[in-house]
Order: C-alpha cells, then sequence, then structure tokens
C-alpha cells in the first residue's frame, strides 16, 4: 500500500492506495516509524482498533481516559472509606463494651465473700457469667462471621475494580500511545 500526497497510486507489489494530505501523511509516517511498523500495517491495525473498541477518533465528546480513571479512584476511595467506618462504628464498640465487661465480672467475683452463706449468691453469679459470656461468644462469632463476610465481599469488590482499573488503564495507554502520534 502507498499512502502519498495528493494523489493515491499503487505500487506494482500493492493492490490498494489511498489518498491523504500532507499533514496525516506525515503524522503517520511518524506514528509507524514510532511503532516500528510499516505505514500499511499502521493503517491496518489502527482501523482493527478503531473497529474493536468502538471509538470513533472523529468525534470530539470521547471521554477522557484520565476523567474516567479519577472517577474509578474516587470509587474506591469511598468503598474503603465505608468499611474503615463501618469497623469504628459498629466493630470496634462492642469489643469495647465486651471488654468492659468482663472485665467488671473478673472484679465483681474477686469481691464477693467466701463463707458458705454466699455459696449460692456466688453459684448465681457464676452461672449467669457464664451464660453472658456463652453470649458474647456468640455475638464475638456473630461478628467475626459478619466481619469476615463483609472482607470477601470487599475484596471481591476491589477484584472487579481493580480488573477494571487494568482494563481502563490498558485502554487509556492505548488511546495515549495513539494520540501521541
Amino acid at each position: 500500500m502507498i499512502i502519498t500526497y495528493g494523489k493515491a497510486y499503487t505500487h506494482s507489489m500493492t493492490k490498494t492506495s489511498i489518498a491523504v494530505n500532507r499533514h496525516a501523511l506525515k503524522e503517520a509516517k511518524l506514528a509507524s516509524k514510532t511503532l516500528g511498523l510499516t505505514l500499511g500495517e499502521f493503517v491496518l491495525h489502527s482501523a482493527e482498533y478503531f473497529r474493536k473498541t468502538g471509538i470513533d477518533p472523529s468525534k470530539p465528546d470521547i471521554e477522557s481516559p484520565y476523567k474516567v480513571m479519577k472517577e474509578l479512584e474516587k470509587r474506591v476511595g469511598q468503598v474503603v472509606a465505608y468499611i474503615k467506618t463501618h469497623e469504628q462504628e459498629k466493630l470496634n464498640p462492642l469489643l469495647e463494651q465486651l471488654i468492659s465487661l468482663t472485665r467488671k465480672l473478673d472484679e465483681a467475683l474477686n469481691i464477693l465473700p467466701k463463707s458458705e452463706r454466699f455459696d449460692q449468691v456466688v453459684k448465681g453469679v457464676n452461672h449467669h457469667a457464664n451464660l453472658l459470656v456463652d453470649n458474647h461468644k456468640k455475638q464475638m462469632d456473630f461478628l467475626r462471621q459478619s466481619q469476615q463476610k463483609i472482607s470477601d465481599e470487599n475484596k471481591q469488590a476491589l477484584a472487579a475494580l481493580v480488573t477494571q482499573q487494568k482494563a481502563i488503564k490498558e485502554a487509556i495507554e492505548t488511546k495515549l500511545r495513539g494520540k501521541l502520534f
């Protein structure tokens, strides 16, 4: 394929030609040389790229890759902020309450007298303490399961975002390489 300024003509070894202005020819030669392609290969790969991506370079309303990346970064930041807020507002206060109750229970058990007439009181307190401990264990198990579930969901969401970000990054790099030439 031969691309020339002004009129189109064919070389004896090729079957197709296209006519472009001087500026377009200069840009195409520069881009193909930079990429290490022949002019024909450059035109072929360019056409294939635009067909695959669905990008119409003649339209000025193409969304900026930089803008898309900033929006993606913003969304990832929102997910991380939500996770931190959930931990601070829900999980940490529950853990602090459990620690406080356990400490108070230990202190109360140490203060109780050891005489026989208070054995029944001690047994009752121990029974209720065991119920509290069991309840707290169940709550902690539930909290761990909830936290694990949230963590797994967040990991999946982050993995999806990372995959999207990589795809966008590749698209941006491809677009930027195309725009530089």
